[in-house]
């Protein structure tokens, strides 16, 4: 890595104060700002603790190999938000106000679309990564050692979790017990405990395990929500990037599994109102910083994190609408319906629009921790010893 002090050719223009990437503009106040340029041509920006990498393809550099063989482990989102309208739709499906005004059929047809799109797309995203693991190991281990990107290896377990929540009508059985994996994930524990409530698990167990789930799952939350706003006047990078929509996705998913825990009552959970709120005003302040979808994106799924957790709370809505029956709450969840078929058409029209550049060589999906050297070095199995040791 060589400082643009000491190569000023490869500087980019500074106007105003303000540092110009090839893809947008940068924070010139965003926590302690440094530029670095490698011999690809990767223009590394560092902000605070974070970094973010912008990658294109220039005239004389080289080009990564193609993302299908490196696939990076923040591809699972785009299944995560698939699997998210699936459950979306399945709830709209089964709302009473729904049910009362209009036929549900659609529904119907959107759940079993979004449900076996998610199927296929994780499906292949996880051949993808297998092939990954067994011809570049050390990619892998770099992202399971990294900060960020280890807590990524959740995604499989949340998309299966997700799966079986937002299963079809003519793919349910009539069992009352299952065993979902359990995880170290914040919004995986809620998942747990709809999943422990569908199942009627404290009835057949005679343990209420959902009730327990939520209770780790909230006491996480609180614990990663203070300490991210507690960092984030040292990262402004982070504002309104996708990373930061992930706030909402448990508080939704808790919501629900209130709901489902609050079964027997006639009225919605006073609790799951609440946290409702909650959701609702961090919404508003997500929206107010500003969602970034015009800059490349840095790695292969990143602004997927926009869609699952607006559809999460879209559902959340949706139960809210459908238990307590009123105009105001039905007007609430049109508004967030809207909102979360909007970001996941703009999310898909954007990534669309890379595929379409990376097609005519104007792009590619970069990844931060690709390194070359280490690219297809565990083709056997003595070496894939090797290097797990």
């Amino acid at each position: 890595m060589t400082s643009l002090s000491e190569r000023g050719d490869d500087a980019t223009p500074a106007r105003n104060g303000v540092v110009l990437g090839d893809d947008g503009l940068l924070d010139p106040e965003a926590g302690a700002l440094t530029r670095r340029v490698d011999e690809t041509g990767a223009v590394a920006v560092s902000m605070g603790a974070s970094a973010v990498v912008v990658n294109e393809v220039k005239p004389g550099r080289e080009p990564l190999p193609p993302v299908i063989s490196r696939m990076p482990n923040t591809a699972f989102g785009i299944p995560m938000g698939l699997a998210g309208h699936a459950i979306m739709w399945k709830t709209l499906r089964d709302a009473q106000f729904v049910n009362q005004k209009s036929p549900h059929e659609t529904m119907v047809i959107l759940n079993i679309a979004a449900w076996y799109l998610s199927v296929s797309v994780a499906a292949f995203l996880l051949a993808c990564y297998m092939y990954k693991v067994l011809t570049s190991f050390a990619l892998a281990k770099a992202e399971y050692l990294n900060e960020t990107r280890c807590h990524f290896f959740n995604a499989p377990n949340l998309v299966y979790m997700m799966l079986l929540i937002g299963l079809p009508e003519h793919l349910e059985t009539s069992g009352y017990t299952a065993k979902p994996q359990s995880l170290m994930s914040t919004v995986g524990w809620f998942f747990l405990a709809i999943l422990g409530q569908s199942c009627n698990i404290r009835a057949e167990w005679g343990i209420g395990l959902p009730q327990m789930c939520f209770g780790a799952g909230f006491m996480l939350y609180i614990d990663i929500t203070i300490f991210i706003f507690g960092k984030l006047h040292e990262n402004k990078g982070m504002k309104g990037s996708a990373a930061m929509f992930l706030l909402i996705a448990p508080p939704s998913v808790g919501v629900v599994s209130l709901d489902m825990l609050n079964d027997g009552a006639s009225d919605f959970s006073t609790v799951g109102e609440m946290l409702l709120g909650w959701v609702l005003v961090l919404l508003l302040l997500l929206c107010r910083l500003g969602p970034i979808l015009w800059r490349q994106p840095s790695v292969l799924g990143e602004y997927w994190a926009y869609v699952f957790p607006i559809s999460a709370a879209a559902t959340a809505t949706i139960r809210y609408a459908s238990a307590l029956n009123s105009k105001s709450t039905e007007v609430l969840a049109l508004i967030m319906i809207i909102m979360a078929i909007v970001s996941f058409l703009l999310v898909l029209v954007r990534m669309t629009f890379h595929i379409y550049r990376c097609v005519r060589k104007q792009g590619q999906y970069g990844d931060p921790l690709f390194q070359k050297d280490k690219y297809r070095t565990g083709r056997s199995l003595s070496c894939f010893q090797e290097q797990l040791l």
